[in-house]
Parts: C-alpha cells; sequence; structure tokens
C-alpha cells in the first residue's frame, strides 16, 4: 500500500499460530510487523483468500477465503491509513464461494479481474467475473478460450498496467487477458485469452 508504505496481511488459519483473526501491516523501511486488528473486520480463520491493491482508492479489496475447507464470497474494502475493514453489500449475480481464486486490479479501467479457484469439496472452478468499484456489482464474462485449469491452487494472478494486460500463471503456463482498445464504454464480453509463449 504505497499511501502508508506498508503491505498489509490479513488472517490465516487458527491453529498453530493462533493469530488468523486480525490484519498486520509490515514495514519494509524497518523490517517489522504491526498488530492492526480492528472491529468490524473479517471472520476469523480466514484462509485462501485474494486481496488487490486499488490505487485510486487508496486500499485493499480481498473476496473470498474461509475457514478450511469451506470457501466465501464476502468482498470487503480495507482502509490500510485508517484501519478500517468494510463489508461489501453485494446485489445481484456474485461468483459463487471459494478459496485461491487469482483476483487483480485494472487500473485503467477500475475494475478488478476474478478467475477460478476451489469450492468447498476442493473441485477447479474455471469461470471468470469482473467486479467494479464505482458501483459494487459483478459481470461473468465468457472468453472464448479460457484456461485450461489444473493447478487451482497455485495460480497466481497479476494486472500489467504498462502492457494493459491480466497475467495469469497457472502451473506451466500463463495466459493474458486484454480487454478490447476502445476501453470500458463497452461491455466486456470481448475480452481476448491468449495462451503466452
Amino acid at each position: 500500500d504505497p499511501s502508508i508504505g506498508k503491505i498489509t496481511l490479513f488472517a490465516g488459519p487458527l491453529q498453530t499460530w493462533k493469530d488468523g483473526d486480525r490484519a498486520w501491516h509490515f514495514d519494509p523501511v524497518t523490517e517489522t510487523w504491526q498488530d492492526k486488528s480492528t472491529s468490524p473486520q473479517p471472520s476469523a480463520g480466514r484462509m485462501a483468500q485474494a486481496m488487490a491493491y486499488d490505487k485510486a482508492r487508496r486500499g485493499t479489496w480481498m473476496f473470498g477465503g474461509n475457514t478450511w475447507p469451506t470457501g466465501g464470497d464476502e468482498v470487503w474494502f480495507y482502509d490500510a491509513a485508517a484501519n478500517r475493514w468494510e463489508l461489501v453489500n453485494i446485489t445481484g449475480p456474485k461468483p459463487s464461494p471459494r478459496r485461491f481464486p487469482g483476483w487483480a486490479y485494472d487500473s485503467r479501467r477500475d475494475l478488478l479481474v476474478l478467475w477460478g479457484g476451489v469450492d468447498g469439496n476442493d473441485n477447479g472452478l474455471n469461470d471468470t467475473w469482473i467486479f467494479r468499484p464505482a458501483t459494487r456489482t459483478w459481470q461473468q464474462i465468457t472468453p472464448a478460450s479460457p484456461p485450461a485449469g489444473g493447478a487451482y491452487m497455485s495460480s497466481s494472478l497479476e494486472y500489467d498496467h504498462v502492457n494493459d494486460a491480466f497475467v495469469l500463471h497457472l502451473g506451466n503456463d500463463f495466459y493474458l487477458y486484454r480487454y478490447d482498445s476502445s476501453g470500458d464504454l463497452i461491455a466486456p464480453d470481448p475480452v481476448r485469452n491468449l495462451l503466452a509463449r
């Protein structure tokens, strides 16, 4: 989080470490951790959630995760400077509960892309969704060639603002997702999926 110069971590299993009910800030300059437990905040024991920083709002969006083995479908927004969590009220369609999803913020179009993860039975999910922070709504999209799946619990999704593409690392493969060059004024159905070398 560049607004405070710290990295935000939230939760983890309640067993063993006994700290899965709070946020932490890590200062890379002093290499120290600070307990940022507050109320209200996401439920304790949450694990395998996804978090993505939104530089427009200077905060972090968190989706999914829950106590093992169930998954979650909640969206939370965390303002690290104020140390304040907000549970986002969602109306309309939304992704099914899951753990280990890919989740990244597109700073050009002010939206997040969610991909995959696993359900409560560890079945892989191969769906793609867009979350729009401005309206707090979800829309499922259907790329013509979705990722082949496989390493659902070890995928990683990031947005490359220089090349204007989402990059999904899935097992031994990399997938790129790009929007039509006319931008977000059109419906996001023409998302193209390209398997990179």
